[in-house]
């Protein structure tokens, strides 16, 4: 993936508002510095986005639009839920994933009760599926996660 047209596509959007770029070296800022100041993509850049977006798994990595949460019948905090999928699945960090699930306060799988989900993700989750999904790691104990 070439990380110079990642860093223009997140700067060029509206939704996102920072970013950590894991710079580890003197040259490695010099060149995003270089690169901040003239943002347009090249045609080998926008071929490279392309490219990488064919690979990419829709509904991983939660945009935290919160356009869910009015769509949800039973509030649910869908966005913390979703980042708690994306610490599982996408980062591998069960523990992590575990205390925003416990934060977010799902008690039960109300999804179990709507026979359809009326959730609309802007991003493509199926909103169900994946609650459904992560919510399994309520039931493991903590102290099998810590490490």
């Amino acid at each position: 993936m070439n990380i110079s047209a990642a860093l223009k596509w997140v700067l060029q959007n509206e939704k996102v508002s920072t970013i950590v770029s894991g710079m580890t070296s003197l040259d490695e800022l010099q060149k995003n510095l270089a690169m901040i100041r003239d943002l347009k993509m090249s045609e080998q850049e926008m071929k490279d986005l392309k490219i990488a977006s064919i690979g990419s798994e829709t509904g991983l990595y939660c945009q935290q639009c919160r356009e869910c949460i009015p769509q949800c019948p039973h509030n649910l905090d869908i966005p913390a839920i979703m980042r708690s999928y994306m610490y599982s699945y996408g980062y591998r960090n069960m523990e992590q994933a575990w205390f925003t699930l416990a934060e977010a306060g799902l008690s039960d799988n109300l999804c179990d009760k709507c026979e359809t989900c009326s959730v609309k993700c802007p991003s493509g989750f199926n909103v169900k599926k994946k609650i459904a999904d992560i919510s399994r790691l309520r039931d493991v104990p903590r102290d099998f996660l810590l490490a």
